[in-house]
């Protein structure tokens, strides 16, 4: 007769646990095995089956109690930690010991930072209090189409987040249907996704908490979800439509409500085909500040040169290789900044007379608008940025009124320089769009094509 026997256990230290899953032996499979029992050296955890050891419990300049468990301090600075976001950590006059929990509602720093009480999100790079980011992506479908993806990313710098609900919202009802919603990037497992079509033209989509356990979608950049949306037949192809962050509600994970800065996108209805694009039928889609560039439009050397722009702006795009058509806004973000509405009135006046002339200044007045909601809100959340542009403005104020005015004006390589110091700054702190849009004004003012774009040159 034959009998079964136990096998040896496969495993053996330093690696003495199974990992059944991988078939491998592992130095852990949770944390408990890890834990040294001393305290000053940290709390060590269990990592991909290995151990790995713990910052140390204490802030650098206190000193760690091993038998007590706890760190001694003669004075707050002695508890500092050198991070801005958990609070600020302090000595116990009576005790000696570092007061180093946090506790969210007594020692966050950006508490009720906005007038309407809700909490800011925290900077830790910069130790400054900001809104949440939710950024609604740019979206393309033809005429009819279905299941046309638009991201939504909910960027939090230190704040988990609990719950989202927002309604997305497109000015023509009966154009997009959302059709419903995925999980995407960095969303824990536990959570579901909910959007329903309302009759005002608004997708209301919510994150759902399925595990009804308080789970949380941690700290962090990334899409959180995608709206999938069906395009109507009757859609205008080379028309778009604002998708526009509405009654958003987003709470941290004990479920106080976040403020949030909400960045719309637009859904654009692709062309038939590229070559139906032409030069002027891009100066007739910008609408009535195109009347002017239509009498421009036969300077062949001028529609090239846009043409290249619009290509390299556009490459890639549209599901069928279309392009899309011109959209703007009737945010300003300079209205927000500048100060003295003289230079606010050259400003116009120079979009008006001189880059609405032909199709290379209506490209650029394109990029301006369509980030104009980012822009704004990059403006009113960073001074030093309003202080640089105010200061550009005053300096080259003169020069622009001259262009407008049917003149020549002259930039140098400071005076570009300066610009492009500008732009960078500005870039680093947008969003992929806005970076694109961004290194692609860089790049035309690197190659010295800009002034002329603008009616600007280089030569003295």
């Amino acid at each position: 007769a034959f009998f079964c026997t136990p096998g040896f256990d496969a495993c053996a230290p330093p690696a003495p646990f199974c990992d059944e899953t991988n078939d491998i032996c592992v130095e852990c499979l949770d944390d408990g095995p890890c834990d040294d029992n001393v305290f000053c050296n940290g709390a060590e955890t269990c990592f991909n089956g290995s151990c790995q050891a713990g910052p140390p419990p204490c802030p650098p300049l206190s000193i760690c109690e091993e038998v007590s468990g706890e760190c001694l301090c003669s004075t707050d600075a002695d508890c500092d930690d050198g991070l801005f976001c958990n609070g600020v950590e302090t000595c116990g006059s009576f005790s000696g010991t570092c007061d180093i929990d946090f506790n969210y509602s007594t020692d966050y720093p950006c508490l009720d930072c906005l007038p309407n009480l809700d909490d800011c999100d925290c900077n830790e790079g910069s130790n400054i209090c900001q809104p949440v980011t939710l950024t609604i992506g740019s979206g393309t479908g033809l005429p009819g189409s279905i299941d046309n993806p638009v991201s939504v990313n909910l960027d939090t710098l230190f704040l988990d987040i609990g719950a989202v609900q927002m309604d997305v919202c497109d000015p023509e009802a009966t154009l997009l249907t959302c059709s419903g919603c995925e999980i995407a990037g960095r969303t824990p497992g536990a959570f579901s996704c909910a959007a329903v079509e309302q009759p005002s033209g608004c997708c209301r989509v919510a994150l759902l908490d399925l595990s009804l356990s308080g789970a949380i979608i941690p700290a962090g950049g990334g899409p959180v979800l995608t709206i999938n949306y069906t395009a109507d037949p009757a859609a205008p192809a080379g028309g778009c439509r604002l998708l526009d962050p509405q009654n958003v509600q987003i709470a941290n994970a004990t479920l106080l409500p976040l403020a949030v800065d909400v960045i719309p996108g637009d859904f654009c209805f692709s062309a038939s085909s590229q070559a139906s694009f032409t030069a002027s039928s891009a100066v007739t889609a910008t609408g009535p500040s195109a009347n002017n560039a239509g009498d421009q439009a036969g300077d062949e050397m001028s529609a090239s040169m846009g043409m290249d722009l619009w290509k390299k702006l556009f490459a890639g795009t549209g599901s069928d290789g279309g392009l899309f058509p011109f959209t703007t806004s009737e945010d300003c973000p300079l209205a927000t900044s500048l100060d003295d509405p003289q230079d606010l009135a050259t400003l116009r006046e120079f979009r008006d007379k001189v880059l609405s002339r032909d199709i290379n200044g209506i490209i650029f007045t394109y990029l301006f608008y369509r980030n104009a909601s980012e822009l704004t809100g990059l403006l009113n959340r960073h001074e030093e940025l309003v202080e640089q542009t105010k200061v550009l403005v005053d300096d080259y104020s003169s020069l622009i009124s001259e262009v407008t005015n049917g003149g020549k004006a002259y930039l140098g390589e400071d005076d570009k320089g300066r610009i492009i110091e500008l732009l960078e700054e500005i870039k680093a702190k947008g969003s992929q769009q806005l970076k694109g849009d961004i290194s692609l004004v860089i790049e035309e003012l690197k190659e010295g094509t800009l002034e002329e774009l603008l009616g600007f040159t280089s030569d003295n």
